[in-house]
């Protein structure tokens, strides 16, 4: 371990597992430290995700993953083990050191911290010129096109709005005054170099800015828009967005979802926009629970992300020919992550932020309100008409049931399949048919961890180990019966020495405390699954199972020792002075073994 052991510890008593992972995922409470939710790491349909509060620990009953706060921040966030223990630290406001190691050298883990540090520096630039006075002209001019726009300060400070300056260099002497060198902005997509190859230009210039923030509320990337009379006219392009970075994959992110994610919650419902203004748009006529998809086709990726969070999606998109086009890929997409779609589709050539300056906040909620369902939606976007014979009607209704064949729960496929013979006429039999010849297999396709495996002679070593682990009080009474040495696979020792360090340290051997000094996946999936699975044992049915594990153990090595012994009485030329304290020791031991009662 590269960090003292007692902030360590600290971090990690300080942050609730529950609270973190909250953000990332929607638990619901089955008891009174257990939670259960959808597995952010696969597509699954059923909660198979368990959380323990009491213990600080997570499993996936699906994939396997598995472990502490630390170890979910490092699978969510991407991040190593010292980024993800800085994050969580600056979290609960925990100063901790660490000192030099491998990892600290590691360039991928320096270049991140480069281009979040960069990201910050950036947002904070950009907002500073809306929001600190006194502001330049042009700021000033780009607050009052936000202001028209219904987006007063409060709304800039709650999304950290910014406005880049049309000057060339002003975030990058900013940034260079913060010891931030040009070449770290252009890899965070925040500058270019010059074309003459000395020196640094901002990327973006006179435009409002948005900072697009991952869920744990930090600045990956931008978007800037251009407002007439402010930007240069040569510089045409409505957006300008940030390209992909080390730390900003686009159809991962979701804008606007770590501030929407609570209200998306509590309503079990989010609306999805196409754009960042648009996004306003609906918070200003008091719809909260509301994220874009950055201006991008919805990607299969944001589709899972949103079903984290939200059963039910209802797409706002524009009303012209590209927002409907858009709107069916949202549809399909969300239906087949297993989220109920719905549409409220705008008329010819309006958007929410125009249809909200026009009509005003409560009309623009009951145009939004008139939802319609996915099969509505998709069989008006697929032109069936009601006088169409079963032929065609199944033959436009192809896109529908192409969405419905990859459905892979089989009550919301059943439910779709209903009303879609409800809306066309056409016979279930035949839709049923249809879905079948071509439906794509139901199972998902999930990375699954590596398992464990041991030889039945190294079972006991694993089945102790869950009977502490699932057990903590019961490590005392293993640690004075059984030597680290007595465990033969590799993995179950590593597990069984960082359990002995912190007893013998004076530290809790807790589970969490061990899987973040364990880095084999496999390992890491047994501690969670091990440390999480409480089954029907009982305190006193796993001190029996515990005792159990030990006898065998003891006898292992007592009958493996008596081998050695019989092999040695056995080779020729001995003396029967030099197989008399041997011999001795094999009555000794044959008598372990009665008293073990094992034959």
């Amino acid at each position: 371990m590269y960090f003292d052991e007692t902030e360590l510890e600290r971090v990690k008593q300080a942050i609730d597992i529950v609270e973190l992972i909250g953000g990332y995922v929607t638990l619901k409470r089955k008891g009174q430290s257990d939670l259960w939710g959808r597995c952010p790491f696969h597509n699954e349909k059923s909660a198979s995700f368990h959380v323990r509060a009491d213990r600080g620990m997570y499993h996936c009953f699906g994939c396997g993953k598995g472990g502490s706060a630390i170890n979910f921040v490092m699978e969510i966030e991407r991040l190593s083990f010292a980024e993800a223990v800085r994050m969580l630290a600056e979290k609960a406001g925990i100063t901790i050191t660490r000192t030099e190691s491998k990892e600290s050298a590691s360039s991928d883990t320096h270049e991140r911290e480069q281009l979040f540090h960069a990201s910050a520096i950036g947002e904070k630039w950009f907002h500073d010129r809306l929001t600190v006075t006194p502001r330049s002209k042009e700021a000033e001019s780009a607050l009052k096109y936000l202001n028209e726009r219904g987006i007063g300060l409060e709304l800039i400070k709650r999304f950290r709005i910014g406005f880049a300056e049309s000057g060339w260099d002003g975030l990058v002497n900013s940034a260079s005054r913060a010891g931030i060198k040009g070449d770290t902005l252009v890899r965070a997509g925040l500058a270019y170099k010059k074309k003459t190859g000395e020196g640094y230009v901002d990327r973006f210039r006179a435009r409002v800015m948005f900072p697009i923030l991952s869920l744990s509320g930090k600045p990956v990337a931008f978007g800037g828009r251009r407002i007439d009379g402010i930007t240069p006219d040569e510089d045409v392009a409505k957006y300008v967005n940030s390209a992909e970075t080390t730390i900003y994959h686009k159809s991962e992110h979701l804008y606007g979802l770590v501030t929407a994610r609570d209200e998306i919650r509590k309503a079990g419902a989010a609306y999805l926009v196409e754009g960042y203004i648009d996004l306003l748009a609906l918070v200003q006529a008091g719809l909260l629970n509301v994220v874009a998809s950055l201006g991008t086709s919805l990607t299969e990726e944001q589709a899972k992300l949103l079903g984290r969070f939200a059963g039910r999606v209802v797409i706002v998109y524009d009303g012209d020919d590209a927002g409907r086009s858009a709107a069916v890929r949202a549809a399909d997409l969300l239906t087949i992550a297993g989220i109920e779609a719905r549409m409220a589709m705008l008329s010819a050539g309006e958007d929410p932020d125009s249809l909200l300056r026009k009509v005003g906040a409560e009309t623009l909620r009951e145009v939004i309100a008139n939802e319609k369902s996915f099969v509505q939606f998709r069989l008006e976007a697929s032109g069936v008409d009601q006088k169409m014979g079963q032929k065609e009607l199944l033959s436009a209704a192809k896109g529908v049931i192409e969405t419905l064949q990859s459905v892979r729960d089989h009550f919301q496929r059943d439910i779709l399949l209903t009303e879609l013979a409800n809306l066309t006429g056409l016979r279930r039999e035949l839709l049923d048919k249809s879905v079948r010849e071509t439906r794509r297999s139901e199972n998902p396709l999930v990375t699954v961890e590596k398992k464990l495996t041991v030889t039945p002679e190294q079972n006991p070593e694993k089945e102790l180990l869950r009977a502490i682990l699932s057990h903590p009080p019961l490590i005392a009474e293993v640690m004075e019966a059984v030597a680290a040495e007595q465990f033969e696979h590799p993995g179950l020792r590593a597990i069984y020495l960082a359990l002995e360090q912190d007893y013998l340290g004076g530290r809790p051997a807790s589970p969490d405390a061990v899987i973040d000094k364990i880095s084999d996946p496999a390992l890491r999936a047994f501690l969670a699954e091990a440390s999480l699975s409480t089954g029907n044992a009982t305190p006193e049915a796993a001190r029996e199972e515990m005792q159990e594990c030990i006898t065998l153990l003891v006898k292992r090595l007592v009958v493996r020792e008596r081998e050695e012994i019989e092999s040695q009485l056995r080779q020729p030329g001995r003396t029967i002075a030099e197989n008399r304290p041997l011999m001795e020791r094999l009555v000794e031991l044959n008598r372990q073994l009665q008293a073990l009662n094992i034959k």
